[in-house]
């Protein structure tokens, strides 16, 4: 049995008191990748949080 992790990058506006609005919500294999993509979306949501949560997933082989 072997693992996998993986990132999940969650973009949240918190403006609003009375919702939690995501704007983003991507997968990611490695943190390089995280990078990029934040880069190239960090200007779309000005005042928004950003979350990185990475997740490990354990993985059955067949016998």
């Amino acid at each position: 049995m072997g693992n996998s992790t993986f990132f999940k990058l969650v973009c949240v506006d918190e403006n609003d008191v009375f919702e939690y609005k995501v704007l983003e919500d991507v997968n990611k294999a490695t943190l390089d990748e995280v990078h990029i993509f934040v880069e190239q979306n960090i200007h779309k949501h000005k005042n928004a949080k950003w979350l990185l949560l990475p997740c490990e997933v354990a993985l059955k082989t067949k016998n």
